[in-house]
């Protein structure tokens, strides 16, 4: 998986509590260190893997929905 990663031209967000039980931190930021820019990290503390709390869920798609705003593109906004 780690090469397909490497070498994955789109943008990339890596989403990681530091409380999860689930995937070790670690593993996350493996694949953010193997992939290529644009890319970002986002710990979502205290947090569990499956974003159970309402709270965490919809933060978690704030930040998705924002980060990813940049990178759709949209030929009716184009100059």
């Amino acid at each position: 998986m780690l090469h397909k990663i490497s070498e994955f031209d789109g943008a990339l967000m890596v989403m990681h509590s530091p409380q999860d039980q689930t995937v070790a931190v670690q593993n996350a930021t493996h694949i953010f260190s193997v992939a290529k820019h644009p890319k970002s990290f986002v710990s979502l503390d205290d947090a569990d893997h499956l974003l159970t709390r309402k709270s965490d869920a919809l933060y978690a798609a704030n930040v998705i929905a924002a980060w990813s705003e940049r990178y759709i593109i949209d030929d009716t906004k184009r100059v």
